[in-house]
C-alpha cells in the first residue's frame, strides 16, 4: 500500500510542542510542505532553518516555509495549532474550513 502524503501542512507556534510536530511531519515525509507561524517572527525562521537543514541531511523532499501571518495557512490542507498556555489565541482565517 503506498502512502498518500498531504500537500501543505500549518503549525502554529514554534515552541516546543511546534518544534516536535514540525520535525515529525518533515522527517517522516507526511507532506510536501510544513509551513510555521508563531507569535514572534524569530522563532518561526529559526524553526524554519532547523528543518531545512534536517530535511537536507536526512534527505526528506519535505519543504519548509515561513508564514509571516496565520492567514498564509488558508491553503494548507491541515493546521496544527500548538499555542502555550499564556499565548493568546491566534486569528485562524476561517473560509473554506468548518467550524
Amino acid at each position: 500500500m503506498t502512502a498518500v502524503r498531504a500537500g501543505a501542512v500549518g503549525v502554529i507556534g514554534a515552541g516546543a510542542v511546534g518544534q516536535s510536530v514540525a520535525m515529525l511531519l518533515a522527517a517522516g515525509g507526511w507532506c510536501e510542505s510544513v509551513w510555521v507561524v508563531s507569535r514572534t517572527g524569530l522563532s518561526a525562521r529559526a524553526l524554519v532553518t532547523d528543518l531545512e537543514d534536517m530535511c537536507q541531511i536526512t534527505g526528506s523532499p519535505v519543504r519548509a516555509v515561513h508564514a509571516a501571518d496565520p492567514g498564509q495557512l488558508v491553503s494548507c490542507e491541515a493546521v496544527v495549532v500548538c499555542r502555550g498556555p499564556s499565548s493568546p489565541t491566534p486569528a485562524v482565517p476561517t473560509c473554506g474550513w468548518p467550524g
